[in-house]
């Protein structure tokens, strides 16, 4: 007769006690990672021609903040920058004022209510990111959150 080693009983009564524990639901996600690139054409009615960006972020749901960074091209005379609530197709009011990174490179983070940055991320095809200019104050380059 062969003997059984000392640890089997141990890790089969560890897999039967595991094997009836319920499922824990899944958590929800704390943040959201947002990559976008903004054009001139993305603009209703057009933007500044030839002109781009690369906006990338993280939404804490947590902390309430938002950090991104924002690198321009091709808009010396940039002026400001926001997250709007609107559609592809249209404009709407600003939601989120992004201060320029100032060094160009640096990173931004600011405080944002939660809730807000959860909707935004929920819902991203109702909001876009714009770049301005005094030439283009509705928005010289934009993009769809969900883009």
């Amino acid at each position: 007769m062969q003997r059984v080693p000392a640890f089997v009983p141990f890790a089969l009564a560890m897999a039967a006690v595991t094997g009836l524990a319920p499922a824990t639901p899944a958590l929800a996600q704390d943040y959201a990672i947002i990559g976008l690139s903004l054009f001139d054409d993305l603009v209703p009615g057009g933007g500044a021609e030839g002109a781009d960006a690369d906006f990338n972020a993280e939404f804490d749901f947590v902390e309430g903040q938002v950090c991104y960074y924002l690198e321009i091209n091709g808009l010396p005379d940039a002026d400001g920058a926001a997250i709007h609530r609107g559609r592809e197709d249209g404009t709407g009011a600003e939601m989120v004022a992004l201060p320029l990174p100032d060094p160009p490179d640096d990173e931004v983070c600011l405080a944002v209510d939660a809730s807000l940055l959860r909707r935004m991320s929920d819902r991203r095809e109702d909001y876009y990111v714009m770049v301005r200019t005094p030439d283009f104050p509705e928005g010289a380059i934009r993009a769809q959150l969900s883009h």
